[in-house]
């Protein structure tokens, strides 16, 4: 037998080799369904003398009943027409074992599944799928005439009722809140649960479609459910699947990661993800490694001592307390306590101030490049600062 050579290329043939096998194992299902069911729909088990289709997979091949339904279910499902020996081609990748779990699978979700989706994922679906019919059969039950007659008749009289519609009203005229769409509110939902930065990445605008789908869906297939909505994210040729609710029916829409990188920097900016006033709350906390004016001890501002001397207007105050006079004293005294640093310093450490201000605004307005341009500017400033106060250490040393 060829020796396989384990390099890149030899990793790349093993696993082709393992997908191969694979395929013609879910083929061998394909064909033994068909076949099977050759054998029950003409009846010819009665020619070994088995009464019915059951006895004849036990005893012919040790196969239960339940592993015989499935094989022939499986044929029926994923096979060219539904009865041939061919598997049809978009399962042709699948595996046995997503097929099987496919088969109680609505099929209007087999749009969901990709080769890289994995069984776990498929019953994650299935879950979502039971929860909504059973949604879905207790709004339908709340509808029918006798169950809403039993409700009106455990109704209070007219008044209360009457007081209790007021009372709701002013409620919802108090605590009303902007419409979202199922997507958008399974979107908020979803970077709530996201960690923290990657959402400060979102709110910065440092993501892009492309990195966005390597961030959240690596292996190429991740599901996220919320309530009775799901967003099923693929590679990032392939986008993102959203699941949900329209008109007591399940309805899957298509979007590319651009268009979810769109929605999701417009909802941060409009506050909707643990936000106040409109503004995220952690929109500027710095990225890991990020360099702050506070991590700079040479040119954060000293404490001015209280009792540090005043030149100029300031001494006549002082003149005056001790009983003196203001024009007849000499030029003041500089004071010998600690001064603050250079003029210029404190000018540059306010505009330094003012230009945070200003990036936050641009971030939360989505001037990106603006807040870019804001951001090298206060570079520029923090380096002058740090000039000037190598200045002033060299000037007092």
């Amino acid at each position: 037998m060829e020796q396989l050579r384990f390099t890149q290329e030899g990793y790349v043939e093993i696993k082709g080799k393992i997908r191969e096998k694979l395929n013609e194992t879910v083929n061998n299902f394909i064909i033994i369904g068909y076949y099977m069911k050759q054998v029950r729909d003409n009846g010819l088990y009665r020619q070994d003398g088995y009464r019915n289709m059951a006895e004849f997979a036990m005893q012919e091949y040790r196969l239960s009943e339940s592993t015989a339904n499935r094989f022939m279910d499986i044929n029926t499902m994923f096979s060219t027409d539904g009865n041939s020996p061919e598997i049809k081609e978009e399962f042709r990748n699948y595996g046995y074992s997503k097929l099987q779990e496919m088969l109680t699978m609505k099929e209007e979700d087999f749009t969901l599944v990709t080769e890289d989706t994995t069984v776990k994922q498929i019953r994650e679906i299935k879950a979502l799928e039971r929860a909504e019919d059973g949604a879905l059969e207790e709004q339908e039950r709340k509808e029918l005439p006798l169950v809403q007659m039993a409700a009106g008749e455990k109704a209070d009289t007219a008044e209360e009722s009457n007081g209790q519609q007021e009372t709701e009203k002013e409620s919802d005229a108090t605590s009303q809140e902007p419409e979202r769409t199922p997507l958008e509110e399974i979107t908020v939902a979803f970077w709530k649960e996201q960690k923290q930065e990657l959402a400060d990445r979102l709110g910065a605008g440092m993501l892009t479609p492309q990195i966005l789908a390597e961030e959240i869906c690596p292996s190429g297939s991740r599901t996220f459910s919320s309530s009775l909505c799901m967003l099923l994210f693929h590679g990032f040729a392939q986008g993102i699947k959203h699941r949900y609710i329209k008109d007591k029916r399940p309805a899957i829409d298509a979007l590319s990661y651009a268009d979810f990188l769109e929605m999701s920097e417009r909802l941060y900016a409009e506050g909707c993800m643990d936000t106040e006033n409109g503004v995220p709350e952690d929109t500027y906390k710095p990225l890991p490694g990020q360099m702050r004016v506070e991590d700079i001890p040479e040119v954060t501002p000293e404490a001015v001592p209280e009792e540090a001397g005043v030149p100029g207007a300031a001494a006549d105050t002082v003149a005056a307390e001790v009983g003196g006079d203001a024009e007849e004293t000499e030029a003041p005294k500089i004071s010998t306590a600690p001064v603050n640093p250079d003029r210029q310093t404190e000018r540059l450490r306010e505009e330094l101030a003012e230009l945070q201000v200003s990036i936050r605004r641009q971030i939360a307005s989505k001037m990106y490049n603006t807040a870019l341009g804001t951001t090298r500017e206060l570079a520029g400033k923090l380096e002058q600062i740090i000039e000037l106060e190598e200045q002033c250490r060299q000037q007092r040393d």
